[in-house]
């Protein structure tokens, strides 16, 4: 039964770990919940699903540039004289300095940071998504009171 319990802290923890500390530390729950393996989870399964979703979004995006790219030069159009490597790594160029691939990226490397720094300095942070909503409504909420 403690097995089961502690499986839904750990759980529990997963999730929460996410929001920024003030959140947490309003919920009253930092004994009750292993924080530091509850975001060394919650790091990692950020870093791999943004992972993957950037190995899909690759796919989707680039075979579909590539495809158009061929079919325009089959059809005797503007890229006929542009070799199919060359056509093919414009694909690819257009992948790397597309920003949807910039906010994926983001999510791998901000999940393995949360990880690392969880595993080795035993600092939980939140998402900056979180972080910033969080500031954006303090600034709302007290800002203009505070003469800024």
């Amino acid at each position: 039964m403690d097995t089961c319990k502690s499986m839904w802290r750990l759980a529990l923890g997963t999730i929460l770990s996410l929001t920024p500390g003030r959140w947490r530390a309003g919920l009253r729950l930092n004994e009750a919940i292993p924080w530091v393996r509850a975001t060394v989870l919650s790091g990692f399964l950020e870093s791999l699903l943004a992972f993957f979703a950037l190995i899909d979004w690759y796919s989707h995006s680039v075979t579909t540039w590539a495809a158009n790219a061929l079919d325009s030069a089959l059809r005797n159009g503007p890229e006929r004289a542009v070799p199919g490597q060359a056509i093919g790594f414009s694909a690819l160029v257009l992948w790397v300095i597309h920003p949807l691939t910039w906010l994926i990226g983001f999510f791998v490397i901000e999940g393995l940071l949360r990880l690392l720094a969880a595993a080795f300095t035993e600092q939980i942070f939140g998402t900056h998504g979180s972080a910033g909503v969080c500031g954006l409504v303090l600034w709302e909420s007290y800002g203009p009171v505070a003469g800024r």
